[in-house]
């Protein structure tokens, strides 16, 4: 069985609200798409909040911030890089 780092449920996570809608996207369809139960999501939720790479948009639905945006697109120029020395993350 693998184990998925803190990073990777992170852009797993960030992943899943990306795809939302303008209204954003909510804590169950959050949990599918990102496959994380639901007390790791509300841990992961409140760390992203608290950096500023995503917004909650009413009630308990999510949006991603344009730094949230840069943070998935930067992380996945390190991760190419890294795959062309034989690393994986």
């Amino acid at each position: 069985m693998v184990y998925r780092s803190k990073v990777r449920i992170v852009l797993d996570v960030l992943s899943a609200v990306k795809q939302g809608s303008e209204d954003g996207v909510g804590i169950s369809t959050i949990m599918r798409k990102a496959n994380v139960p639901y007390s790791r999501v509300i841990e992961v939720l409140g760390e992203l909040l608290k950096a500023g790479l995503i917004d909650e948009v009413s009630g308990k639905r999510f949006r991603i911030t344009p730094a949230g945006i840069k943070f998935v697109g930067e992380w996945e120029k390190f991760e190419e890089f890294a795959k062309s020395f034989g690393l994986s993350f």
